[in-house]
């Protein structure tokens, strides 16, 4: 579904009355792009504005707004704006833009925010005004403005734009870019691009920048361009880029790098999960650096708090998870640093554009590409032809070597096996100085990442010449041949329901063996009615003697359906890690022709204390056997959806999935009533482990 309407002739304002050159606080091309905006408006009604991060896009609109607003006062009458942005961060932005900076009086659509309808100027959470759009189906607002427009084509975005037909549309963002290929013209009617970030720079309107990298022949890119294993929106799968850059090695060229070319500067890194956020942030620290980690978990708050000693010099390093890559602005940002590699060359110009802005005593901003970025996508200042991307992407692209903007790439010598180099590609204020540079870091880490097989030829090894075979080596043994088991009993669970129910829809199963588990479907499948509002639909029918249509019926019956699957999918799951007494956070994806699984960074750690005080008559109370041969000082595990509690005379298990005592399994009646496993007869149940 589309949402692109040929513009009809009755728009009310006047846009020959509108002096796009009035607002002097805009630079000269800020100017001139609203001119080409007020030209296109005049027989179109959509259109898509190109322009470089950091170069200015909230404050042109806003000043946009602010035209419209000066001509309402004049002819007595209220240009209704909506404006929208999917993130915290933006809506803060354009708030301060609005609010501080052009004394424009508006309201916020967003959660536990004040909603003040009598504002005709609103900055809409898409989210928020996604689930309110018929509470807003009033306003009918002349104007839409779409910030960071390339999440256009979202469902989300197009229930927000149906709901106003009749309004004009701008959307903004520095790329033009969807990774799948596809275009814009389905959403707008036309593109105007700004001058390439090359200009800019030349101008002084962002910042130079030396560009140093991984050379395209070294292990790690070759590990990287190896990765064949994908997510729902095409980027590279989560746990591939975490196997190859979540090392001890890696870790430690990612600090070292910094440590020879951005030493005492202030600067961001990107990071691939929470973990691997964690595990970098901590690599800095242990060097004296003083970082911070900020994710989506992150408070507020707290974000803001680290947000602002950054800002005033507290903190060097800001390590995240693709937090900063859209409406961050800090212009004294001194270097970035890529530890995340990605398909999409939209994320990679949003992040390095973080460090592109311009500040007073900033010569240049330095560029730490670990991932080979450059290798895909060339230079952050390449001149691209976004009308190829607007259009949609069905020719081939040109090899990023020749992406620059009249710059060469020299590397001087060839690298060792092993040896990863990390070489300046260019310096746009020395003249394109070529270094040859080189790092040696010991790899402390010896079992990471590895697979089973690579773990048993080690382990003949160490054998053949009589070497003991370290505790840590048999035990990563065990957790992979866990997985592997748990991996082929779980996808015959799920390709078993997949049968029974005639579900194919791509979904996300969470299982968490300490509670919290859920299913829920891919971003990118339309969710179903639900069962309570169907049936409300058949009643009323049935109420009145009429027939219920049969696609009603079919659509109930694939709905509940899908429920049951729901259900029994987490149950089994569940179920299936209690029998072979593996438990692990993970999410398994469930697609048309392949079923895999994901596991958490945050492993289901039993708690495990030392039984002191033990009354057997709780454990009958609760359908437990009694355990008589258990003594003060053994170890005791609970493992389930609760822990096990702890009173200050006894011991009580009965909220535990199961527990463990001595090596010996004990499974509580309450699991077996959660997974619908019919009792015992006896009082409780005991398996050997």
């Amino acid at each position: 579904m589309c949402f692109r309407i040929t513009f009809m002739a009755n728009f009310k304002i006047n846009l020959d009355e509108l002096n796009p050159f009035a607002d002097e606080s805009l630079r000269d091309y800020q100017s001139e792009a609203k001119k080409k905006i007020y030209d296109f408006w005049k027989t179109e009604r959509s259109v898509m504005l190109q322009m470089p991060t950091g170069t200015g896009k909230t404050r042109l609109f806003v000043s946009i707004a602010k035209d419209f607003h000066n001509w309402a006062i004049k002819h007595k009458t209220a240009v209704k704006i909506l404006i929208l942005a999917h993130r915290h961060e933006l809506i803060d932005q354009i708030d301060t833009h609005l609010g501080l900076k052009y004394g424009l009086a508006h309201g916020i659509i967003m959660a536990k925010s004040l909603e003040q309808k009598k504002y005709p100027v609103q900055i809409g959470s898409v989210p928020t005004l996604t689930r309110r759009i018929e509470k807003w189906s009033d306003k009918q607002f002349d104007i839409i403005i779409v910030d960071e427009a390339h999440h256009i084509k979202a469902d989300s975005y197009k229930k927000i734009i149906n709901a106003y037909p009749d309004a004009k549309i701008l959307g903004v963002t520095a790329t033009p870019y969807r990774m799948n290929g596809e275009g814009f013209v389905e959403e707008f009617d036309g593109l105007i691009v700004s001058e390439p970030i090359s200009s800019f720079i030349r101008k002084g309107y962002l910042s130079d920048y030396e560009y140093y990298s991984i050379r395209p022949d070294s292990n790690i890119q070759n590990q990287i361009n190896s990765i064949n294993q994908f997510d729902i929106d095409g980027d590279y799968l989560e746990s591939a880029m975490v196997s190859v850059m979540d090392t001890e090695k890696v870790r430690a060229r990612i600090v070292g790098t910094y440590l020879k070319y951005a030493k005492g500067k202030k600067g961001i890194v990107y990071a691939i999960t929470k973990g691997h956020n964690l595990h970098i942030c901590n690599s800095f620290k242990k060097v004296g650096i003083r970082a911070a980690a900020i994710d989506c978990d992150t408070k507020p708050e707290e974000r803001e708090r680290l947000v602002n000693e950054f800002k005033s010099g507290k903190i060097d390093i800001l390590c995240n998870v693709n937090i900063f890559s859209e409406g961050f602005d800090c212009p004294d940002v001194e270097f970035v640093q890529l530890a995340r590699p990605t398909m999409s060359l939209s994320m990679y110009l949003q992040q390095v554009g973080r460090g592109l802005r311009p500040a007073q005593g900033k010569e240049k901003v330095i560029i730490l590409d670990n991932v080979g970025q450059y290798n895909k996508f060339g230079f952050p200042s390449a001149n691209r032809n976004w009308m190829i991307y607007f259009k949609g992407r069905d020719e081939i692209e040109p090899d990023p070597i020749h992406l620059g903007d009249g710059h060469g790439v020299t590397f001087i010598d060839e690298i060792e096996e092993g040896d990863e180099q990390v070489d300046l590609l260019f310096s746009s204020m020395e003249n394109d100085t070529i270094i040859d540079t080189e790092m040696s870091i010991t790899d402390n880490n010896q079992q990471a990442n590895m697979t089973i097989e690579e773990i048993e030829k080690e382990i003949e090894i160490l054998k053949k010449y009589g070497y003991e075979i370290p505790k840590e080596l048999l035990k990563e043994k065990e957790r992979l041949a866990g997985l592997s088991n748990f991996e082929k009993r779980a996808t015959k669970v799920i390709q078993d329901l997949i049968r029974k129910y005639n579900i194919y829809r791509n979904a996300v199963i969470q299982l968490k063996p300490q509670g919290g588990s859920s299913f829920k479907y891919a971003p990118s499948v339309l969710k179903n009615r639900t069962l309570e509002e169907i049936g409300n639909e058949i009643s009323v029918l049935e109420k009145y003697g009429y027939e219920v249509p049969k696609l009603l019926l079919q659509e109930r019956d694939k709905v509940q359906n899908e429920e049951l699957f729901e259900q029994e999918s987490v149950s089994l799951l569940i179920q299936l890690m209690c029998e072979l007494d593996y438990y692990h956070d993970m999410e398994i994806f469930v697609e048309k022709d392949e079923i895999r699984f994901i596991i958490s960074e945050n492993v289901a750690k039993p708690s495990e204390r030392k039984a002191e005080r033990l009354n057997h008559k709780v454990f009958d109370k609760h359908n437990w056997t009694s355990l008589k041969d258990v003594s003060v000082g053994d170890e005791i595990r609970g493992l389930g959806i609760v822990s096990t509690k702890y009173s200050r005379d006894e011991l009580y298990p009965n909220s535990a999935v199961m527990v463990v005592i001595n090596g010996k399994k004990w499974v509580s009646p309450q699991i077996k009533d959660f997974l619908g496993i019919p009792r015992d007869k006896k009082q409780g149940t005991k398996t050997k482990k």
